[in-house]
């Protein structure tokens, strides 16, 4: 549902809708509570509308998130090791 209308907005290059969209996909928790899968569908999709200095950033806050999170339990989030 969601993903395939920011797709769609997407791929007929329509700016704004595809901005909104992704923001409601992302919610409150943003890029950093997202499954990979779907960020990488919002990132690519920002992309395609020209928005790769926001989707880069998008991406940093991501895996940023997911270094902290890693580092604060121990783990790593992104699967590297100790």
């Amino acid at each position: 549902g969601d993903l395939l209308a920011m797709d769609k907005s997407a791929k007929e290059l329509r700016v704004g809708e595809t901005v909104l969209r992704a923001l409601a996909i992302m919610g409150r928790g943003g890029p950093a509570n997202l499954h990979p899968l779907a960020l990488r569908r919002v990132l690519a999709d920002l992309d395609q509308v020209s928005l790769h200095s926001e989707a880069h950033a998008l991406a940093f806050e991501a895996i940023t998130a997911a270094l902290y999170a890693g580092h604060k339990t121990g783990g790593g989030a992104l699967g590297a090791g100790p």
